[in-house]
């Protein structure tokens, strides 16, 4: 296993691996113990078969073959916020790739986290009456861990 801080970053608790994700249910994630998450981010460590259409065939996201339709730091107009690594596998190698991808996806997280949040929508209200659209969220990291 290649590790780059993950294993620091689990122990120290800045990040924490759950149960596996059944379902996305607004800002919301089901995880298949039955617990409801609003984590900041989601990391799906599908392994080598990507099964995909279950968690995310629904959202248009996908192309026939059951593959992201985007990678890298590029997003879906049908799923802002939803990024993918790993699906490619150039001359280079995927894991080179897969790498290259994810650096690309924490600066674009990055940058996204930077953003002053948004004004909601008129009728979408917090349950204490604040007015505010949070981006997507979805499995716990803690503070700004980036892999080096």
């Amino acid at each position: 296993m290649l590790d780059h801080g993950f294993v620091d970053a689990v122990r120290s608790g800045r990040v924490e691996p759950v149960a596996a994700v059944r379902a996305f249910d607004g800002p919301d994630v089901v995880l298949a113990d039955g617990t409801r998450l609003r984590p900041d981010t989601v990391i799906a460590a599908t392994g080598y078969r990507t099964n995909l259409h279950a968690l995310v065939g629904s959202l248009g996201v996908l192309d026939e073959d059951g593959l992201p339709l985007v990678v890298g730091a590029e997003t879906h107009s049908a799923a802002p916020r939803l990024y993918f690594a790993g699906y490619t596998n150039p001359l280079t190698g995927v894991l080179r790739q897969a790498g290259i991808e994810a650096r690309a996806i924490a600066h674009a997280v990055r940058r996204e986290k930077a953003r002053p949040t948004l004004p909601a929508p008129r009728g979408m209200l917090r349950a204490d009456g604040v007015s505010e659209v949070r981006p997507f969220s979805a499995c716990s990291l803690q503070g700004d861990w980036t892999p080096r």
